[in-house]
């Protein structure tokens, strides 16, 4: 679960206590609310883990596009990721290889993705 979901969370947990105290409405009433609030949240349920899935799945591609650019590179660990990263996609650079990876890597072609990795021009 992402942290932007928590406050649709806090706030459907209050209106659950809310419906729950109503004492002055019967019992139906107060059924009708829940089920409508618990179908809303399981209609929610595959997005939030696509979400998370997705989420994970780009952290992994990008952990492994800056090790890999690293190692091919020979880049210390002094220069950290994000500064990697940045020098590799600045408009500076000629990143065409660099993005063509990226979206190999996204496809999951592993050869293409290794033929774009060798084109990629190391900095001097």
């Amino acid at each position: 679960m992402t942290l932007r979901n928590v406050p649709l969370i806090k706030a459907v947990s209050e209106l659950l206590k809310l419906i729950l105290n109503m004492a002055e409405t019967g019992r139906e009433l107060r059924m009708k609310y829940l089920i409508a609030i618990v179908m809303m949240l399981l209609s929610q349920t595959p997005a939030l883990a696509n979400s998370a899935y997705e989420n994970l799945a780009f952290a992994l591609r990008q952990q492994k596009i800056t090790d890999d650019l690293r190692h091919k590179c020979d880049i210390p660990t002094s220069v950290s990721d994000e500064q990697l990263r940045t020098h590799f996609l600045d408009s500076t650079h000629d990143n065409s290889a660099v993005l063509s990876a990226v979206k190999a890597l996204t496809e999951n072609n592993q050869q293409r993705y290794q033929t774009f990795l060798s084109q990629v021009k190391c900095p001097d």
